[in-house]
């Protein structure tokens, strides 16, 4: 599980997140989806909706392919 909190007057389409392996010494994981709607702390899990409808690139490489071919306002 994460905990994810929107930051203040950053106006955004999208998050981009990044998960720790269990040892925290290592990225293991990228998310690419929709803004966060909520200012409060939100809790995410793997198996969260929000992610789900969100892209999971293998690699930060592929970031600007996915952001432009992307189509994000129809997902907020």
């Amino acid at each position: 599980m994460w905990v994810l909190q929107a930051a203040r007057h950053e106006p955004c389409r999208m998050t981009l997140m990044a998960g720790m392996n269990a040892v925290d010494d290592a990225l293991e994981a990228f998310y690419l989806t929709t803004h966060l709607k909520n200012r409060s702390k939100v809790h995410i899990t793997e198996s969260s909706d929000w992610l789900y409808n969100g892209v999971r690139p293998e690699d930060l490489r592929s970031f600007y392919e996915v952001v432009i071919g992307r189509q994000w306002d129809s997902l907020s």
